[in-house]
């Protein structure tokens, strides 16, 4: 049952990583709405099945150590999850501008939330545009060492500064409240 959902579900792809606890949790998901009943595996042995049923797969560890990766794709994830994978880097087969567009859509919209009406200080930007330089740099899997300058990445990326977008949506409402 276990490996009948790995082998629908996902794929071994070279070059793309995935973290194994999203894996998981989809294998969780998967447990919960189609069995029913059934006990699901532990992660230790759902890892262990996993190097079993796709033998070419590397496991890799960065950092701490609950952040695994392996190198599989996932066939059908959740919006949640995917937007996850293809915003982080994770599925390097997405191009910079559809990431920046979820990006813009997704992670953004959420940031500036009600921000028409914040009373906006220097270090609530500069808390803004270095939150937002750190997913910037994550998306286009480029490290501060590189060198590379922001306002680069944001044009591959396809997005403006989000100060600029901040400015926009106060003086939008600015304009409907008077």
């Amino acid at each position: 049952m276990q490996m009948d959902f790995l082998h629908e579900n996902y794929e071994a792809a070279e070059g793309a990583s995935m973290p194994r606890s999203v894996i998981y949790s989809q294998y969780l998901r998967y447990c919960r709405h189609r069995l029913g009943n059934i006990v699901p595996m532990n992660p230790a042995s759902f890892g262990k099945l996993l190097r079993l049923v796709f033998t070419g797969i590397k496991t890799r560890r960065l950092g701490t150590r609950l952040s695994q990766f392996c190198d599989c794709r996932h066939a059908a994830c959740s919006c949640s999850d995917m937007l996850y994978i293809l915003l982080l880097g994770y599925d390097m087969t997405q191009s910079l501008i559809r990431r920046g567009r979820l990006y813009s859509s997704c992670v953004r919209s959420s940031m500036l939330h009600g921000s028409e009406t914040w009373p906006v200080r220097k270090e609530n930007e500069v808390a803004l545009q270095r939150a937002e330089i750190r997913m910037v740099r994550s998306m286009c899997n480029v490290k501060v060492k590189d060198r590379v300058p922001s306002m680069e990445l944001r044009e591959k990326l396809g997005i403006d500064d989000i100060i600029l977008i901040l400015q926009q949506n106060r003086l939008q409402w600015y304009g409907h409240v008077l």
